[in-house]
């Protein structure tokens, strides 16, 4: 009778602990993340500090911010017209090509694309008009490229943390440029512009079990010690 109920008894308590360490495991904190993306589109270069929307501050209230990845996505789109003015034929190097930086006042400088989108034109012998057409010139639209860069912050991340808009801007600079073996006219129409992505990665704040919820799980857990000695 007493090896019984001290069965019973044992029972009792494994159901108790198995029942509080479910508990504990609901409410252990998890890895979380949260993605945020603001795209700026192709804007004429050169342009500088152009404000991106759409990128808040990580709320301390969900957790403990561990770190933040950065990627910009950059691009460069836009048209060469090119001239080969010289006497002899000419193999016509070009680079349609920006520099899109990423920053945020305080944070400072975050990341550099530099998209290229790189050709060449075998160009004729100069045919007398300066028109960027004919057998020694010649006009391309539409040239695309893309170019992204990431960098992960795991310091220095109060700028980060708040209940606001994030602050970022991007800027481009024309860098397009075409070189041949003779004397080249060029004329390009560069725009650039970005996507730019924040991932907040944190560790969730525990959520602690409520009191009633463990007095409850003990009251069922003896109810139940309760019904087997009776039987």
């Amino acid at each position: 009778m007493i090896t019984n109920i001290s069965r019973q008894l044992t029972t009792g308590v494994l159901a108790i602990a198995g029942s509080v360490a479910a508990l504990s495991f609901a409410g252990a904190a998890q890895a979380a993340s949260i993605v945020q993306t603001a795209t700026l589109p192709n804007t004429t270069t050169n342009f500088t500090n152009t404000p991106l929307s759409g990128l808040t501050q990580f709320d301390s209230s969900l957790g403990t911010l561990n770190s933040v990845i950065v990627t910009l996505d950059a691009t460069v789109a836009g048209t060469v017209a090119l001239e080969n003015t010289g006497p002899s034929a000419s193999s016509i190097t070009y680079n349609l090509q920006a520099s899109v930086a990423l920053s945020s006042p305080s944070v400072g400088s975050l990341l550099t694309s530099v998209p290229v989108f790189s050709g060449t034109f075998n160009a004729s012998p100069f045919d007398g008009t300066l028109d960027f057409g004919g057998t020694s010139g010649t006009t391309i639209s539409n040239l695309t490229a893309n170019a992204s860069q990431t960098t992960t912050l795991t310091t220095g991340l109060t700028p980060f943390i708040g209940s606001g808009a994030l602050s970022a801007f991007l800027s481009g600079i024309g860098q397009s440029n075409a070189s041949g073996s003779g004397n080249v006219a060029s004329v390009f129409t560069t725009q650039a512009g970005g996507t730019v992505t924040v991932q907040y990665n944190y560790t969730p704040a525990a959520t602690v079990p409520e009191p009633s919820a463990i007095l409850g799980i003990l009251a069922v857990a003896g109810i139940g010690s309760f019904a087997r000695r009776k039987s």
